[in-house]
Order: C-alpha cells, then structure tokens, then sequence
C-alpha cells in the first residue's frame, strides 16, 4: 500500500461496536473492517436487534479467508447427528452446553512469536 495504517481492535459487543464504527465512518476508502460469520450473519439470528444491515450498509471488497465450523460433541453422548442431538436434548430436559473455541486464541497461544509480532503491530 505505501501508506502507514492503524489497527484499532474493537472487542465486544459480537462484533456490534467496531461494525458500527464502519458504519458510521465517512465513506472514502480510508476506514477498513474485518468481517466475519457472527458480524455478517449470526447476529441477524440471534440479536433482538442490529443497528446496521449487511447488505445495506456494507460491501464486500474481498474474501479474505475460509473458516469451516463443526459441531462437536463428547464421544459419550449416545447422538450422530444434529437432528439425534436435538432429540437427545428434548427427550432427556439434560441441559446442552455450547462452547465456541477460538481458533486465533489458541494459534497465538500455541505460537508466542508471531502473538509477539501481532502485538508489536498494533
């Protein structure tokens, strides 16, 4: 680019507060986000509310990386599928826990130097 530029990390919200800082910035090039699956899609689902609309508000300039989801489970529960799990859940009133992994998390802790150099940029 040729440029010097600034990485401002916007945590929280789901991603709300830093997609909303896009929004709301001038139009001309100068401010870049970082979309992903819960900004772009999830929060539509499972938030009363967004304050933006992706297709409105937003354009997609590249596609910048694959990320393949999976639902896993504990090889003691008794279920092969989604529709098993669903089953399982309602049939037994046994509570079903979700835990989301962060797959960046658990790079940079497994790979200290390039969480160095990752902070050094910022």
């Amino acid at each position: 680019m040729g440029v010097p530029f600034v990485i401002d990390n916007k945590p929280g919200g789901s991603y709300v507060i830093g997609t909303m800082d896009l929004v709301r910035s001038p139009p001309d090039g100068y401010t870049l986000a970082y979309g992903n699956v819960v900004s772009l899609a999830t929060n539509r689902s499972l938030l009363a509310s967004v304050p933006y609309d992706v297709d409105r508000d937003l354009t997609l300039v590249s596609n910048a990386l694959r990320v393949s989801n999976l639902l896993i489970v504990n090889n003691a529960l008794p279920v092969h599928s989604v529709q098993e799990l669903i089953d399982y859940a309602q049939k037994t009133g046994d509570a079903v826990f979700m835990r989301r992994i962060d797959i960046a998390r658990t790079f940079m802790e497994q790979y200290p130097a390039e969480k160095a150099l990752a902070s050094q940029s910022r």
